[in-house]
């Protein structure tokens, strides 16, 4: 274990770290393989293999396994699902495929119609003015009651 300092990040400031051997220094150049604990060795990844699930089918472990050029040369099917895998190793269907799992279960959704804005803006004015009415209702009520306590408390000291 060592202390160092890394001009890169921060000029000041003091890192530790760990040198797997004597003779390295810290912090290590950016541009060299990094040495590795317990004689293990980089290696380079394969592309991204990517699975089709066939939707529908009796057997639901029928999975045909491919990579990421020929997932774009399976027919577009609208009952197969093409799951990807990610950086976690995990398979998952690509985001833009998830939106559209409304279209594959043929969801119908209401039209949007803007409707009429001015009685839209009518009645939105409506409820403001009854709410205003309400408060002022309120205030008065309030006000009435001490009216009525500073008359009491006038005739009791008369």
């Amino acid at each position: 274990m060592r202390y160092y300092k890394d001009p890169r990040r921060h000029p000041k400031r003091q890192y530790i770290g760990v040198a797997l051997q004597k003779e390295h220094s810290l912090p290590y150049p950016v541009n060299i393989a990094r040495p590795r604990r317990l004689n293990r060795v980089a290696v380079t990844t394969t592309p991204e293999p990517t699975v089709v699930v066939a939707e529908g089918t009796s057997d639901p472990e029928v999975i045909v396994a491919a990579t990421q050029a020929e997932s774009q040369a399976i027919p577009a099917d609208k009952n197969a699902r093409v799951l990807t895998m990610g950086r976690g190793y995990g398979f998952r269907e690509a985001n833009w495929q998830i939106g559209r799992a409304a279209e594959r279960a043929n969801v119908q959704v209401k039209q949007f119609v803007p409707g009429d804005r001015w009685t839209a803006w009518k009645r939105s004015q409506a409820r403001i003015q009854a709410n205003e009415e309400k408060k002022r209702l309120r205030n008065s009520a309030k006000k009435g009651k001490t009216d009525k306590a500073k008359k009491q408390r006038a005739r009791k000291t008369a």
